[in-house]
């Protein structure tokens, strides 16, 4: 196919560009055809929402839509950043982005080396087809787990502790609890899924090295250290500088919730905010907006 279109470069050198253009695309159709679910995902999904940003910049009345909201420029961004709550909002967002960081970012990559020194295929197979399943609940789903799990009165966990005589606690409004609620039910609801490409990394490392590193006497942990990390080292640091989830850039991006959403959009509704008061469960925001 390469050397085909070079051919034809040299061939339609002295002919207009879009000549040119239109000799490309029909020697080639079938590729551009391929292009265009591409194309119509990114319209659709993520250059057409971009219309709702104006949302930020005006007063916005569902009566009357985005258009018809009157406009009133940094109002809202004015109001947030001189707001009694906005020190302790940013203080909450740094540091739950920062404990995010430091804790789900690991994760994935000592869970896809532990699989990968499992001997057995189907239970490997297994244990990655359970761990990749909540990576598809949405966040009512998970919310609802967490209320089932956390729940004070009827809460799996503390009829566990009722059972073993210790006293209920209510882990849904206990503000030191926020936090680690928040990060370790987003860890386990994509710990599976995050380490696929970890995987896929780990198998492309040579086997003869492990063969090797057998022969010389090497402990399993050794071999870990000195053949399956370096080996996914490149990827580790890809996934690091550029994947948004893991970014604190991108992660301090989207904190905001119920009384915090309600200052800077204007409105107040009394719903309690998680971010600055510490008292809900922190998957519970999506639900709340």
């Amino acid at each position: 196919m390469e050397k085909r279109l070079r051919r034809m470069d040299k061939d339609c050198s002295r002919v207009p560009a879009v000549k040119r253009l239109k000799v490309r695309i029909r020697s080639a159709y079938g590729l551009y055809l391929m292009l265009i679910l591409p194309l119509l995902w990114y319209a659709v999904f993520h250059y057409a929402p971009m219309y709702g940003i104006q949302i930020a910049f005006r007063d916005f009345m569902p009566s009357k839509g985005f258009t018809g909201s009157d406009w009133v420029g940094v109002k809202h961004f004015v109001r947030f950043f001189s707001s009694f709550y906005f020190g302790r909002i940013l203080w909450n967002t740094i540091s739950i982005n920062l404990y995010s960081l430091l804790a789900a970012f690991p994760v994935p990559i000592l869970f896809a080396l532990m699989l990968n020194e499992i001997g057995h295929k189907g239970y490997r197979k297994l244990t990655q087809n359970v761990t990749y399943i909540p990576h598809f609940l949405s966040a009512v789903v998970v919310v609802s787990i967490l209320q089932l799990m956390l729940n004070s009165n009827m809460g799996v966990i503390n009829m566990a502790r009722n059972v073993v005589g210790l006293e209920k606690k209510d882990f849904l409004t206990d503000a030191s609890l926020f936090k680690h609620i928040y990060v370790w039910s987003g860890i386990w609801q994509n710990m599976g899924w995050d380490s696929i490409i970890y995987i896929a990394s780990l198998s492309s490392v040579d086997p003869a090295l492990y063969e090797a590193a057998t022969i010389d006497g090497a402990s399993r942990f050794q071999k870990i250290c000195h053949i399956s990390v370096p080996g996914i080292l490149p990827t580790i640091v890809v996934l690091f500088i550029f994947d948004p989830d893991y970014s604190f850039g991108g992660a301090l991006s989207s904190r905001l919730c119920g009384e915090c959403f309600d200052k800077f959009s204007g409105r107040r509704s009394g719903r309690p905010c998680a971010v600055t008061a510490g008292g809900t469960v922190g998957r519970s925001l999506s639900v709340g907006l």
